[in-house]
């Protein structure tokens, strides 16, 4: 590779103010500035890529699959301080300004995982079951739990300590009388 790469923490960036831009600036990525475990000096247009594609809410492994480099590589480059500040600024620049526009853009690819998991082969049926009815419950939605009562218990005829004793322990109030003293 053509640009120098040195263990994060002997390289240039930490404590730089590339780095403070890019962890506590108000364009911040919402609290997330963990260091890379190796520094890369220079950005070159394969990094450029991976950044606009992260933006665009495509995951590590697409953006490496996309890239032709390893999922490790493609996360190492996307925690570098500049490319934090890149993703900052392009965030800026789309007028992305919440993690909830971040999220929206990431559904496809969560949809896609949900639906690669569920057809794969090798994923147990456990795995395929649980991801088809993710699918289904999201498109559908979940169906209504069917609540039934049998009995005639008559609320408004019991005491406030009768009342109590039907909470579940955890949420049940003091039930000693209060005393004024």
């Amino acid at each position: 590779m053509s640009h120098s790469t040195a263990p994060y923490s002997d390289s240039q960036f930490p404590g730089s103010s590339v780095e403070e831009e890019a962890k506590h600036s108000e364009d911040a990525l919402f609290g997330h500035h963990k260091d890379p475990p190796v520094a890369i000096q220079k950005e070159t247009p394969a990094h450029a890529e991976m950044i606009r594609l992260r933006v665009m809410g495509h995951t590590i492994k697409q953006i490496a699959y996309v890239t032709g480099y390893s999922p490790v590589h493609v996360g190492n480059i996307l925690r570098q301080p500049w490319a934090r500040h890149e993703i900052n600024l392009l965030c800026k620049e789309l007028k992305i300004t919440s993690a909830m526009e971040i999220i929206e853009r990431a559904v496809p690819a969560a949809a896609l995982k949900l639906i690669e998991l569920m057809d794969n082969p090798c994923s147990s049926d456990e795995i395929q079951g649980k991801n088809a009815k993710e699918i289904l419950d999201r498109y559908l939605g979940k169906p209504k739990e069917r609540v039934e009562h049998s009995g005639s218990l008559d609320l408004d005829k019991l005491s406030d300590k009768d009342l109590a004793a039907l909470l579940p322990p955890t949420i049940r109030p003091d039930l000693d009388p209060v005393s004024d003293n």
